[in-house]
């Protein structure tokens, strides 16, 4: 068995490969009865992934420490199985937060990219350290950026997050901390937002005209990040409208309210892609990517990942039949 931590995944799989195996499958309609998971209780949930395409069945167990969210242990770990579909063993694991964080910047970079204005330069990451990382990371893959404002939930959080985005690779950009949401999101092109808020972290003036909003935290149907102001007035775009329809607060907290209806969806990933429907029209307009996941795509990233860390002989192997013997 092929075991993947965090470095080994990040060196596997490039965000900018991560962008178009993500484009690929999107273009494929692979969210399309993709989505399944299971709350056990309150603090475990797994997201479980079979597509016919794919040589691998994944599992991934999520705990989530509701109890201490900006402590330790951390909130949430995560384990990704993945099982061979031909012979049902099990051949790798893999570190699931930060296969989590890749395909969200996958994610995000691919709808920063169909939505955001192209003279976009100015970036607010507000989010834990791993997801806003791979925020930034698939953006600069898409954009010009050159200046980066970061938000965390504790100063410690925006120091580790500011020290990272400084050391990344070919970081053309300035980067500082926002003492305040609104301070981080006051000159930005394109916000990223990836939290556990249950309210909105922001006000809707407090944005500038033409904004791109990334939503990809508070992924239950009570919680939100962005106020039903900028939900009404943004042209709206999902990963999958099933998914969205079941998790996606921001959207349902708005229709709960009667702001909006089910037709506020301007489009899905798959439609934006295969030209159904057009994105931004105008530089003027906001435009709110909200993304709940997709497990098809967390397989997809899985797979490719275990691909090009065998080629490149990354990772660690473990047999039990090994340490049985031991």
């Amino acid at each position: 068995m092929l075991v993947l931590d965090a470095p080994s995944l990040a060196a596997a799989l490039p965000m900018d490969k991560a962008i178009a195996a993500t484009m690929h499958g999107f273009r494929s309609n692979f969210g399309e009865n993709a989505f399944d998971s299971d709350e056990i209780g309150h603090d475990l949930v797994d997201f479980r992934a079979k597509q016919e395409q794919f040589r691998a069945l994944g599992l991934r167990l999520v705990t989530l420490a509701t109890q201490n969210p900006a402590g330790e242990p951390p909130l949430v770990r995560a384990l990704v199985v993945a099982v061979d579909r031909s012979s049902n063993e099990i051949v790798a694991t893999l570190d699931g937060p930060s296969l989590t964080a890749i395909a969200a910047g996958a994610r995000s970079g691919l709808a920063t990219d169909l939505l955001a204005e192209a003279t976009s330069s100015v970036v607010a990451l507000l989010g834990p350290r791993d997801i806003s990382l791979a925020q930034l990371a698939a953006i600069t893959s898409v954009r010009a950026i050159s200046h980066v404002s970061i938000h965390g939930s504790s100063p410690s959080e925006s120091n580790a997050t500011l020290a990272a985005a400084k050391a990344m690779a070919n970081a053309a950009y300035e980067v500082r901390i926002a003492s305040t949401p609104a301070e981080a999101v006051a000159d930005a092109d394109i916000v990223c937002v990836a939290t556990t808020s249950s309210t909105p972290l922001f006000c809707d003036d407090e944005l500038k005209p033409g904004v791109h909003i990334n939503a990809f935290g508070s992924r239950t149907p009570t919680r939100r990040e962005v106020p039903s102001e900028t939900v009404c007035k943004s042209i709206v775009t999902v990963d999958t409208r099933p998914g969205a329809m079941v998790e996606a607060g921001d959207l349902l907290i708005p229709m709960e309210e009667g702001l909006i209806g089910h037709d506020h969806i301007h489009a899905d990933l798959a439609d934006l892609l295969h030209g159904r429907v057009v994105g931004r029209t105008s530089p003027g307009q906001t435009t709110l990517f909200k993304s709940v996941g997709v497990s098809a795509q967390d397989l997809m990233i899985a797979e490719l990942a275990l691909t090009r860390a065998r080629s490149l002989h990354l990772g660690h192997r473990l047999d039990f039949d090994d340490i049985h013997h031991r």
